[in-house]
């Protein structure tokens, strides 16, 4: 049996859409990988610093949601901000980065004025994210903590480097060596 044009085209189009999809599968796969790798430099970094605090709990680095508790918590139990105090900020803080889905999710049930406060929404998440880090960041020695929510602010994927590069550096309440 001879290939038509029509066999031989969809023969081109069906080897086109599987090689596609293969693609497409190792591109979620790999950027699975990636995400994972992040998520456990993340957490080493985060762990020795919560050891270096002699935090108890440090092991929470190394749980997903706990880990963003304990990055608060290593910042402080009480937030001042200017004459205001947060108490209980790394509650505060987990309400903040997933209690902000739920509420975004409830303002969108609201026709167009919803949409609009939800984006509304999105810089106020995005401004308390930057405070935190820069609050985070000024915890250690070199006054370097602008320079760093910077970076990370404009290029996100440097954080856990940077965590990383921070882990053994000396707090900036610490004593210098002798």
């Amino acid at each position: 049996m001879l290939l038509t044009s029509s066999n031989g085209s969809d023969i081109a189009s069906g080897l086109f859409f599987g090689a596609f999809g293969i693609f497409i599968l190792f591109f979620i796969l790999f950027a699975f990988l990636i995400g994972i790798a992040f998520f456990l430099i993340r957490a080493y970094a985060l762990y020795r610093i919560a050891q270096r605090m002699q935090y108890e709990y440090a092991w929470l680095a190394w749980i997903p949601f706990a880990q963003e508790w304990l990055y608060a918590r290593v910042i402080g139990e009480d937030l001042k901000i200017g004459t205001v105090t947060i108490p209980q900020f790394p509650w505060v803080w987990i309400a903040i980065q997933y209690g902000s889905s739920i509420i975004s999710a409830i303002l969108s049930l609201i026709p167009f004025v919803g949409s609009i406060l939800t984006l509304l929404l999105v810089p106020f998440l995005w401004a308390a994210a930057v405070y935190v880090m820069y609050r985070f960041f000024k915890l250690f020695t070199g006054g370097n903590e602008v320079v760093y929510t910077v970076i990370c602010a404009i290029f996100p994927v440097v954080f856990p480097f940077l965590l990383l590069y921070l882990k053994d550096k000396p707090f900036a309440n610490e004593a210098p060596a002798a």
